[in-house]
């Protein structure tokens, strides 16, 4: 091995003046060549150092099965010597053919990089202790004839710069032995220690998961090992609580043990912090998704810290179920799952003010978990489209043999089913008459599998499908048959009645007041699907105040669940689709907000309008006006009203409602009726009341106080395509 050090030598006086006169002309050519790069020297901030004359000795290996990183560090180290020195190094892999002996089939000087085949490699990566508290973040060393480079994840970079610092001081190392290198750097962790109520991390045995987590579960929780790890050396391993379990503590996690969380719908997940160790546990494991990130994030939090995380029982945290509040469902109609497949995605949807997502359930196990965890985390209700629910054509009729196929194959342990990100299951979208009792048989199926409050859902044809579509004769004939035979516990229907040219479905109010009436009258909640994209030559895509009026028209005749079709802008080739609240370029729309603004309204509504049951509607100053207006079965009862006016003589839809258990007991709402594309003046509308001496105004995101003049009226103003609901008090 090469050694720096001195020799004493003899040279003749004649020969020695000759060289002191080239020294001295070199000394001059150097002064006199300015700032020219000849190539043959290198600035290394204290002055120019020569290249050996020469060839160097050392060839760069690194593996032929190494990483990025190991490939990147030893292409920087073979072009910086090149760009900054004029040192040509050959750069190669360690690979020689099978069988053949590696010592002898190698260079005789090689500057080893990362984890290659070779013995010194093989020892030095050994030591970096990789994946423990006394681990370090490279190492350098040499021998009679090879340099060696080593390091852990991230790390090779800073080893090559190191490396490379060494030759910047003296160039000739390349161009004879080795000299004697034997450098390393202890990882720092940015956590000195994480304790638990005073005990540390580093003295848990494990991270104890139900044996029911599939692989996608069990990453999640491992991250949390390796965030452990990241954090302050500590190994804390993922064990399945089918597995012979340590008798020290343990971060245990979906135990689901004990009554408080057995009993189900009182907390949506909890993380519990003791000397005992650490808890978490959700209704199910989408519950427990949440508990982990937030042990995630306050890891995470205390690394960004630095110094000492301590975690205590006042870091316990439980996330309460709201008591028993039903909430107007916003639904966003987003069915492809492959278009989401970013959290960010989901947080849009949320900040759009919708609580439930139309989705495919994809076929993309790791995919599909996600979508999981991020409507949980976003507090997202899920209605699935999913194959093993949905009762396509094939279904209907039986094989060769007579034998008809499963109806609904999905089984009651599945990941997801009664869980509680599931709303519900779509079994079928437009049924035909034809197949209404095989319907009845999958609800059955479907209910038999499915906790109480999971909704086995059919979308029915609006009243403009034709008669072949319909199977029946006409549309209340269909709707009838519907109830009677498929004897759902839930319904909906899709009605899309804005045309281009100021036209609006002559058939829309009938359309509602059909679908309502049945409804209303056995007992049963629905959801209607409004129109936000233009899918078709003679529909236009609304923009925030036809969307507002839609919806204020739907609960008007008591829809519970409003329905975006859609949120998303299909890739369909069958439909000529628009851009909808998010474009296909992922973008949002000007719509989104104007989506955003409506979602915000009905919030703002949802536990007052929540507490009333739907009587019926009626109209006002309809006659003469568009059909869209006209329906029949028109509630004329309601005896809380005296009568209705409105300046202009505006049209005025008005949903009649009572409760039993509101404060106020009765409650309406009023729609001004003019088509919403097309600009008019406010209208103010006086209601005159038969017996309340109060009301509670909710308009736009506003609550306010009416108190009715002496001839017992209230008043307030509608701007065009605007709705308000009104309870009304003694």
């Amino acid at each position: 091995m090469k050694q720096f050090h001195s020799r004493k030598t003899t040279i003749p006086a004649a020969i020695l003046a000759v060289l002191m006169c080239l020294c001295l002309c070199l000394f001059s050519a150097c002064n006199n060549s300015g700032s020219e790069d000849t190539g043959t020297g290198a600035d290394t901030g204290s002055g120019t150092q020569t290249t050996p004359e020469g060839a160097p000795i050392y060839t760069i290996v690194r593996s032929d099965s190494g990483n990025s990183e190991e490939t990147a560090g030893a292409v920087k180290l073979r072009n910086t010597l090149r760009e900054k020195y004029g040192i040509e190094l050959e750069l190669t892999t360690d690979w020689v053919k099978y069988g053949e002996d590696i010592e002898a089939n190698r260079f005789a000087n090689e500057i080893l990089v990362g984890d290659t085949n070779r013995a010194e490699s093989e020892a030095l990566n050994a030591s970096l202790n990789a994946g423990t508290a006394d681990m370090l973040d490279y190492s350098i060393t040499s021998n009679d004839s090879h340099y060696v480079i080593a390091a852990t994840s991230g790390n090779m970079d800073a080893a090559i710069d190191l490396f490379l610092s060494y030759i910047e001081n003296d160039l000739s190392m390349l161009y004879s032995d080795p000299v004697e290198m034997n450098e390393s750097r202890e990882h720092d962790f940015p956590l000195d220690d994480l304790t638990v109520c005073g005990d540390s991390i580093r003295n848990y045995d494990a991270i104890v998961i139900p044996a029911s987590y599939n692989e996608y579960m069990k990453a999640d929780v491992k991250a949390i090992s390796d965030l452990l790890f990241a954090a302050c050396g500590a190994n804390v391993p993922v064990l399945r609580d089918d597995a012979a379990l340590p008798a020290g503590k343990v971060i245990r996690i979906g135990a689901r043990a004990d009554e408080g969380v057995l009993s189900a719908g009182d907390f949506s997940y909890s993380l519990t912090v003791s000397e005992d160790g650490i808890s978490i546990d959700g209704q199910d494991v989408w519950g427990d998704s949440r508990g982990v990130e937030l042990l995630t994030t306050m890891i995470s939090d205390g690394i960004t810290a630095g110094g000492t995380l301590s975690l205590t029982a006042d870091d316990s945290y439980r996330l309460e179920n709201p008591a028993d509040k039903e909430k107007i469902l916003i639904a966003a109609w987003v069915i492809s799952a492959t278009d989401i497949t970013d959290e960010s995605q989901f947080a849009e949807i949320k900040d759009c003010g919708y609580n439930m997502v139309i989705i495919q359930k994809n076929s993309n196990g790791e995919l599909f978990h996600k979508h999981c965890k991020w409507l949980a985390k976003y507090e997202l209700k899920a209605l699935w489209h999913d194959g093993d629910t949905y009762i396509h054509d094939y279904k209907t009729e039986a094989d060769a043999n007579g034998t008809m196929p499963e109806l609904i194959t999905i089984t009651e342990d599945s990941d997801y089913l009664n869980t509680d990100i599931t709303w519900g299951n779509m079994l079928r979208d437009e049924p035909n008459a034809a197949i209404f009792s095989i319907l009845a048989d999958a609800m059955e199926e479907y209910e038999a599998i499915a906790d109480d409050d999971k909704i086995g859902y059919i979308n029915l044809f609006p009243s403009y499908a034709n008669e072949q579509q319909l199977g029946t004769a006409t549309y209340e004939e269909h709707v009838r048959q519907f109830f009677d035979v498929v004897q759902p516990e839930y319904a909906s229907v899709d009605i899309y009645p804005l045309n281009v040219a100021g036209s609006i479905n002559s058939d829309y109010f009938y359309n509602l007041d059909v679908f309502a009436t049945e409804c209303r009258e056995r007992d049963i909640p629905f959801a209607v699907y409004i129109q936000s994209v233009s899918f078709a030559a003679v529909k236009r895509t609304p923009d925030e105040r036809e969307m507002r009026w839609q919806a204020w028209c739907c609960l008007s005749f008591g829809a519970t669940n409003i329905e975006y079709f859609t949120y998303r802008t299909p890739n369909s080739s069958t439909e000529d689709f628009k851009d909808a609240l998010i474009a296909r370029s992922n973008e949002k729309t000007e719509n989104w907000y104007g989506a955003q603004a409506v979602n915000r309204e009905l919030n703002n509504i949802s536990d007052a309008f929540m507490q009333y049951a739907n009587l019926g509607a009626f109209a006002i100053n309809t006659e003469g006006q568009p059909g869209y207006m006209q329906f029949s079965n028109q509630y004329v009862e309601f005896d809380a009203i005296e009568s209705v006016t409105a300046q202009y003589d505006r049209p005025m839809l008005i949903g009649c409602f009572e409760s039993d258990t509101a404060e106020h007991s009765r409650a309406f709402t009023c729609v001004n009726l003019g088509d919403p594309g097309y600009s008019t003046s406010a209208s103010e509308v006086t209601v005159k009341l038969t017996e309340a001496t109060t009301a509670t105004l909710y308009y736009r995101d506003t609550v306010t106080t009416l108190t009715p003049d002496e001839n017992g009226c209230i008043s307030f103003t509608l701007e065009y395509g605007d709705g308000c609901f009104v309870t009304l008090g003694n």
